[in-house]
């Protein structure tokens, strides 16, 4: 969120912030999350007596129900009553991470449901009593959900989300004054006078744009320091 010579300021899911000296992030491996296609992945325990490519088909519906790119599921432990499946699939947009997990789980649950495939404690069906009965609800019922004018991450991470687009637009900044030092050059190996004043009003646009940028990223500057 913010940087400078001693500590990094980070905002956490929870919106509020933590502080980290930079000697510690330099010194300690760090995890980072990829700005695009990162691993969205969930576990659940299923029955042995279920098969696994009905249940391997129904994680892999759930993955793309819920916009997740090229899913997989791996099969990560054997245990004595149930047997644990791990659905991973790929989120373009990792700024909406906690938002698509949440669904991701509740597609899983609606998908194995329609399966007919029960999802319950491996006490439970052990102890159990009742023969033929699974516990499954016996209506699904479709709810079509509005969908907010902004996601949860929207508000958790604003000031995060807001320091990033300033970052993006200094380094649009950047490859501006690049292209008006290219056309400068150019200029000066050119003759024709309408090619000239071509090229002086593409500078002159690139300059009033950058003018532009530089406007809202303090405005957007001044709304950090209000919100502190």
């Amino acid at each position: 969120t913010r940087k400078n010579i001693f500590h990094t300021e980070i905002q956490l899911e929870d919106s509020n912030f933590v502080t980290i000296p930079n000697l510690f992030i330099s010194s300690n491996p760090v995890k980072l999350t990829r700005k695009s296609n990162t691993v969205i992945s969930t576990t659940v325990s299923l029955g042995y007596d279920v098969s696994q490519n009905k249940i391997i088909e129904s994680l892999k519906k759930a993955a793309f129900d819920t916009g997740l790119k090229d899913p997989y599921v791996y099969i990560t432990e054997l245990g004595d009553f149930s047997v644990s499946y791990k659905i991973h699939g790929f989120l373009e947009d990792s700024g909406k991470f906690f938002s698509t997990s949440s669904t991701l789980n509740s597609n899983i649950i609606n998908c194995l449901h329609k399966s007919n495939i029960e999802i319950v404690s491996p006490s439970f069906m052990n102890q159990r009593k009742i023969d033929n009965v699974t516990f499954i609800p016996k209506d699904i019922i479709e709810i079509k959900t509005e969908v907010p004018e902004k996601t949860p991450e929207d508000l958790i991470f604003d000031k995060a989300t807001q320091a990033g687009a300033i970052e993006d637009k200094k380094e649009y900044i950047l490859e501006i004054n690049k292209k008006i030092d290219d056309l400068k050059d150019q200029i000066k190996e050119i003759s024709d006078k309408a090619e000239i004043q071509q090229h002086e009003k593409t500078i002159e646009r690139l300059n009033s744009i950058k003018i532009k940028i530089e406007t809202n990223i303090e405005d957007q500057k001044q709304k950090l320091e209000d919100t502190n």
